[in-house]
């Protein structure tokens, strides 16, 4: 059973209103960001009673039930198969896993050289009920302390507690039209995002090199 000692009903009800509000005038728009300096100024440890580890073959269940909804774990399974079986070890050596003191998986976050160029931020998430807690904040910081810049993420609107986050420990949105496969929607959402944010948005062109590389990429794997 999760631990409820912790009150975070009022964050979680307004992280619920304001990603409904993004759902319903932007649904599921892309956006990407790009972190070049690491803001460690707001690094954190993981809460008392929490600890990271990487994955393994006998945590990979945990990884695949906190990783997404239920309801989309057949799709994660076959992109798992798609990009990342191949690379198993890998895999598993960069997948990062928070358990709490019963020893359940309640965060997630992978690091990942995407198309084997780019270093790139996926798969986070922490379970609804251990949200507020600062177990996001505590995984990330361990994460990304790990990791060389530039760092790579796609998010949606719909994840706006995660993309407070992220502007937090120095991401800023790319400004390019389009990455790859997919169309850039950032300055569709701006306006709604600096006002669930309450803060005007960073932005950066992507180095040259990067766009390039994902223009005629086939799967995102970013």
């Amino acid at each position: 059973m999760p631990d409820r000692s912790y009150d975070n009903s009022d964050e979680r009800q307004f992280k619920e209103k304001a990603e409904m509000q993004a759902y319903q005038e932007v649904g599921n728009h892309n956006l990407f960001m790009m972190c070049e300096k690491k803001r460690t100024a707001a690094f954190r440890d993981l809460p008392e009673g929490y600890w990271v580890t990487t994955c393994t073959k006998d945590r990979f269940s945990d990884w695949l039930a906190v990783a997404v909804d239920a309801r989309y774990r057949h799709l994660l399974l076959a992109f798992y198969q798609q990009v990342y079986a191949a690379q198993e070890d890998t895999f598993l050596k960069r997948c990062y896993l928070v358990y709490d003191q019963h020893h359940t998986a309640v965060a997630t976050a992978l690091l990942w050289k995407a198309y084997g160029q780019f270093e790139s931020l996926g798969w986070v998430r922490t379970l609804p009920a251990y949200e507020g807690r600062g177990i996001g904040r505590g995984l990330l910081s361990a994460v990304l302390s790990q990791a060389e810049a530039p760092i790579y993420l796609h998010t949606q609107p719909t994840s706006i507690t995660a993309i407070s986050l992220y502007l937090d420990l120095g991401f800023v949105f790319l400004d390019d039209p389009r990455i790859g496969m997919r169309s850039n929607d950032v300055f569709k959402d701006q306006e709604l995002l600096e006002k669930l944010l309450d803060r005007k948005l960073p932005f950066k062109a992507a180095p040259a090199s990067f766009i390039q590389a994902l223009k005629d990429q086939k799967i995102d794997e970013l």
